[in-house]
């Protein structure tokens, strides 16, 4: 999985920004049990609702104690001090404008040796997602990006 690819170390605070119900944290949690990591997963209100309820039900239950739920937004307010911050199928979602700003916020509170980790999909001429790009280019303005 994509756990075993982080640059993490031990004692590592881990954000995954608009992290969703926390997930990807959770697979980290269980593919480096051992490591003295704090993972914390920052969203919107409403997701972190929805990710408490589900773990209160016990659907999540590898989320507690590892991984923390944080209300935040990734334009407004303090992002939270970490070694390593996520971006996982989050700039997809925005313009060029959005995205770029999301970027910059992050770089202002990262360490000298603070980590960046962006995982989307890019597109190809053999894998243009050209439904999923529809898509978030009608809600906002969004696209797939290459590598150029």
């Amino acid at each position: 999985g994509i756990a075993e690819h982080l640059p993490l170390r031990a004692g590592d605070v881990v954000v995954d920004l608009a992290g969703g119900t926390g997930a990807l944290l959770r697979e980290v949690a269980r593919a480096v049990p051992d490591a003295d990591l704090q993972l914390r997963c920052v969203e919107r209100p409403e997701v972190v609702e929805i990710a408490r309820t589900a773990e209160a039900s016990a659907r999540a239950p590898a989320c507690a104690p590892r991984v923390t739920l944080e209300v935040g937004d990734l334009f407004e307010g303090t992002l939270p001090e970490a070694h390593v911050y996520i971006l996982s199928r989050v700039l997809h979602d925005w313009d060029d404008a959005r995205a770029r700003r999301i970027l910059k916020r992050v770089r202002a509170v990262t360490a000298a040796d603070g980590r960046l980790v962006v995982i989307d999909r890019q597109a190809t001429d053999q894998q243009p997602h050209a439904a999923l790009s529809l898509h978030m280019y009608l809600l906002n303005g969004a696209h797939e990006r290459t590598e150029g």
